[in-house]
């Protein structure tokens, strides 16, 4: 009998994310970021029509307006947000 042939293969859970992990990723984007002053969605950059925005809540990454904010905290950015939250 061949043992390999007789195991499962079980299913296993997706691996959550290491928050120092998050944390030190963030860290070196949000430093870049306050470098540059780029949109972390779009890329766009501050000039005289383009006001650069904050986000309210860790205060690490620029938005260019509310639908590239919407569109980043639901790509990832809330995952990132809570976790380098001052």
């Amino acid at each position: 009998m061949n043992i390999t042939s007789s195991l499962r293969t079980i299913p296993t859970e997706p691996e959550k994310p290491n928050p120092k992990e998050i944390i030190s990723s963030i860290s070196a984007e949000s430093s870049e970021m306050e470098k540059s002053k780029l949109c972390a969605n779009c890329g766009t950059t501050p000039n005289d029509s383009v006001k650069l925005k904050l986000c309210s809540r860790c205060q690490s990454v620029y938005y260019c307006g509310p639908a590239c904010q919407a569109k980043h905290w639901y790509e990832g950015h809330m995952h990132n947000c809570k976790a380098i939250q001052p």
